[in-house]
């Protein structure tokens, strides 16, 4: 696993960045066994983008009203599948928590699941930006 590691004047801290989540999911494609330091460092990304998403959604909501496009149906659609994904996020938080995943394979498609809805929420809110954006340019 690769990590940016980030020197501070007391102590290193070190940053988990997206490509290390996709290297624990190419590790489950190979059928390479994960570790719990590999679960935990995608459970860790996961928990720190979520309120990047929430907010970003939360903003584009904003954004597509001030631009009278928050009853258009295109903008509508993408606002609740990013928020369908969200409801991932939250369950896998959840099941973390808990400390349901026990199994191997539980925690295999935990993470691949998670990361799906990570870039289902990020993807969908972008959609509502763009068609709130394009509805906006179409009534002027």
């Amino acid at each position: 696993m690769s990590s940016t590691d980030t020197t501070t004047t007391a102590s290193s801290v070190v940053t988990i960045v997206e490509a290390d989540v996709q290297a624990i999911i190419t590790k489950i494609a190979n059928g390479v066994e994960i570790v719990v330091a590999d679960f935990n460092t995608a459970a860790q990304w996961v928990a720190q983008e979520i309120p990047t998403i929430v907010t970003y959604i939360e903003q584009i909501v904003t954004f597509a009203n001030a631009v009278g496009a928050g009853s258009n149906h295109d903008v509508a659609t993408a606002i609740a599948a990013a928020n369908e994904a969200v409801e991932g996020l939250n369950a896998f938080a959840s099941a973390e928590n808990a400390n349901t995943s026990s199994s191997t394979t539980a925690t295999a498609q935990a993470i691949i699941s998670a990361y799906t809805a990570v870039k289902t929420a990020q993807s969908q809110s972008a959609a509502a930006a763009a068609a709130a954006t394009s509805n906006a340019i179409a009534a002027t």
